[in-house]
């Protein structure tokens, strides 16, 4: 579908929500890829940062880990799919990121900011 990944857009459960907005505020994206060695293991989105922490007030950005609020085991593509198969996944399950995998290593991301 999508060339290679952005590393701007890759961050780790373990980085703080705080941390992870920062690259998502500057490249204007909807969400971020949360990669633990080279695998996908979620996606932070900004949907989560204000329904999961911000709306919940529990604790901080700074003290949250993205582990805590990301969606886990996204629904992803492979490679070879189509533009077309993108959109209608999207539309049908009402994403607004997808990540496009080449097993479980990111290869790309489809983004409706893009």
């Amino acid at each position: 579908v999508f060339g290679t990944q952005n590393p701007a857009t890759l961050v780790k459960p373990t980085d703080s929500v705080r941390s992870a907005a920062i690259p998502m505020a500057e490249h204007k994206k909807a969400a971020l890829v949360v990669n633990d060695a080279g695998h996908l293991v979620g996606l932070l989105s900004y949907k989560d940062i204000v329904s999961r922490v911000i709306a919940k007030d529990n604790k901080s950005l700074n003290e949250t880990t993205v582990q805590e609020v990301m969606t886990s085991n996204p629904d992803s593509l492979p490679p070879e799919a189509t533009v077309l198969e993108a959109l209608q996944l999207m539309h049908d399950q009402h994403f607004f990121t997808l990540p496009v995998c080449d097993g479980n290593k990111v290869v790309g991301l489809v983004d409706v900011m893009d």
